[in-house]
């Protein structure tokens, strides 16, 4: 499953300028990615002979590996229904995406 992010990585990395990418953001779309990355190596950590320090270490990089991959997800759903019912109102929103990022790591 690393493997598989890593590829995947790559592939945004190397496709970044195309516009598909460009409107899923990128920054974001990396942010998704480290945190399936972050648990799948949790899940490594995890499969091998259990020690204090590999529970220990295989749940923290679980958790945070979920936070990483669920909260992006959250904001840009967040933002679309922010659009979506400004269109309804026929009023013009504008996002940045400082304040996404902000609304991330809060």
């Amino acid at each position: 499953a690393a493997v598989l992010v890593l590829c995947v990585g790559l592939a945004v990395y190397y496709n970044r300028t195309r516009r598909t990418i460009k409107v899923a953001q990128v920054e974001f779309l990396f942010l998704i990615l480290c945190g399936s990355f972050t648990i799948s190596i949790g899940a490594i950590i995890k499969a091998i002979s259990p020690t204090d320090a590999s529970c220990i270490a295989s749940a923290w990089l679980i958790d945070i590996g979920y936070t990483l991959e669920l909260v992006p997800l959250i904001v840009k759903i967040a933002a679309i229904n922010q659009l979506m019912q400004a269109a309804q109102k026929m009023k013009r929103v504008t996002l940045n995406r400082t304040s996404l990022f902000g609304a991330v790591v809060i």
